[in-house]
């Protein structure tokens, strides 16, 4: 049996987002959209690095099995919705992670997948 993954629908190099690193837009088995950003960070101690968030967003899903983007809150003037629709300014999400173990955006995107895994296993109709 194939195990789903999360697909990339969307990479932003400027985004809204408060980093100056790329966000990676991602449509889920569970018919949620997700971003992936990183954040620089510095402690008093001199150290440097990037802490990775995961956030679900709050203004889309995404039809896993058709690929497609859907709007919850949709203009008035319906157009027809495309990826990089899910990269505006004040998005509403929600972090579901943070980790400053994770080392690159594929370690984040590996995260994502158990973590969308688990709590499929947990609640299928959430």
């Amino acid at each position: 049996m194939k195990i789903a993954k999360a697909i990339l629908i969307y990479k932003s190099a400027n985004t809204y987002l408060p980093t100056i690193h790329p966000a990676l837009y991602y449509g889920a088995p569970d018919n949620k959209a997700y971003v992936i950003y990183a954040l620089t960070y510095e402690t008093p101690m001199i150290e440097s690095g990037l802490v990775y968030v995961i956030a679900r967003l709050e203004e889309f899903l995404y039809n896993y099995k058709g690929e497609k983007l859907i709007d919850l809150m949709p203009s008035e003037k319906r157009m027809p919705l495309l990826n990089h629709f899910v990269e505006k300014p004040n998005q509403k999400m929600t972090i579901i992670e943070t980790s400053r173990v994770v080392r690159s955006y594929m370690e984040a995107e590996i995260l994502l997948n158990k973590l969308i895994r688990q709590a499929m296993e947990i609640d299928p109709f959430r």
